[in-house]
């Protein structure tokens, strides 16, 4: 159990992005074949569509930024420690 919630620690930024982009490709498809095969388009596509699209912009920007974060501040904690460490 420890070992998943540490991987679900790690990668929940990528779980959840596959989840979001699964979403908008699945809806997308569906709502192309609805309009074009049977002529019928649902009221929630669109809008299901837009919203896990959103979603996805701000998770993936929070993967993204998540990394350089952690260096950028590691980074100055050194740079930091060496002055202080100066007589």
């Amino acid at each position: 159990m420890r070992n998943v919630l540490k991987r679900l620690d790690a990668d929940a930024e990528r779980y959840l992005m596959l989840v979001f982009y699964c979403t908008v490709v699945f809806v997308i498809v569906n709502e192309v074949v609805r309009r074009f095969v049977f002529q019928y388009s649902s009221l929630w596509g669109e809008e299901v569509a837009r919203y896990a699209f959103v979603y996805l912009g701000w998770v993936g920007a929070a993967q993204a930024v998540s990394p350089a974060l952690t260096k950028a501040v590691s980074h100055r904690n050194r740079c930091v420690s060496r002055t202080a460490a100066r007589p």
